[in-house]
């Protein structure tokens, strides 16, 4: 990330090694002791939850579609989503050749610097250089209080995107509930 709010994506690649270790399950990591669901029915978790992925149009390569996961209770209430890394929640969708691999959020695909950027602008700040950036301005107002936890949101979750070419895609979102771990799903969706 540039300063003036520019990204840019580097490439390499890299050898992993087998591990013998058990992974470190520090809170924000997305460890799971089962596999992510893959269908387009509600996963029902262990304490009877249900997290369900939908995309709400046809997907269109090159148009704007929204990623909505949902999260209720087992009484079919919409369950309070702890903040993750900062999110409400994390998308990623993989075109199954390969191709495409994107990393989504539900303020967008543009980074958390150029949002805080873009947030700073808006204020009419325009010392915007080095030490003078605040820090994470959009986070301090998406979190709420519900009692002692901090709420990212009320089980409902959209995820912008445009699909960048047709093709099979996997699209896997991760929240976390409050007083839960991270829990993922998934479904496969064709982009026309």
């Amino acid at each position: 990330m540039h300063e003036s709010g520019v990204t840019r994506t580097f490439i390499d690649t890299v050898a992993v090694g087998d591990g013998t270790s058990a992974p470190n399950s520090d809170g924000d990591d997305a460890w799971s002791f089962s596999p992510a669901t893959v269908n387009t029915t509600p996963a029902t978790r262990t304490d009877h939850a249900h997290f369900a992925i939908a995309v709400e149009s046809a997907p269109v390569a090159g148009q704007d579609v929204v990623i909505r996961a949902r999260v209720t209770n087992a009484d079919g209430s919409p369950a309070a989503l702890a903040p993750w890394l900062g999110m409400a929640g994390h998308s990623l969708l993989l075109r199954t050749d390969g191709a495409v691999f994107m990393h989504l959020h539900a303020m967008g695909t543009s980074s958390m610097a150029a949002q805080e950027r873009l947030a700073r602008r808006g204020q009419g700040d325009t010392a915007m250089h080095g030490g003078a950036q605040p820090v994470a301005i959009y986070m301090a107002a998406m979190p709420m209080h519900i009692g002692s936890a901090i709420v990212a949101g009320q089980g409902d979750v959209g995820f912008p995107v445009a699909f960048p070419s047709a093709g099979a895609y996997r699209v896997f979102v991760e929240v976390r509930r409050v007083g839960h771990v991270i829990e993922t799903a998934a479904i496969d969706v064709t982009v026309r």
